[in-house]
């Protein structure tokens, strides 16, 4: 639930965000020459646009590892869910079944009084 103070918090973040943006592409609007050099591709392009594109995909490629680290933790934790499911529901049919023992098959220590 989004409280006032929070949508005020958020708009006066982004606001700062927006004018720290704006500062950036205003400061760094020269050309640079890109080029991938064993590839035959190069292009002109502003300063902040190719500082944004790298920003970009820094976030995606983070969040690809990210998520792959995610995936492989649930994948390993349900695994693990079944496998105490499975021991609780042992240890749920060994306490139901009733035992029945031979007082003389049992060792002196284990035999009740």
């Amino acid at each position: 639930m989004r409280t006032p103070f929070r949508r005020k918090l958020r708009f006066f973040l982004l606001t700062l965000l927006s004018i720290a943006f704006l500062c950036f592409a205003v400061l760094n609007r020269q050309f640079v020459h890109i080029s991938l050099f064993p590839l035959p591709y190069s292009a002109d392009m502003p300063q902040f646009i190719f500082a944004v594109i790298c920003f970009a995909l820094g976030v995606l490629v983070g969040g690809g590892f990210s998520g792959m680290k995610v995936s492989r933790i649930s994948r390993l934790l349900k695994k693990e869910h079944k496998n105490v499911m499975a021991l609780q529901n042992e240890i749920g049919g060994l306490k139901n079944e009733s035992w029945q023992y031979d007082k003389a098959s049992l060792p002196a220590a284990l035999a009740p009084d």
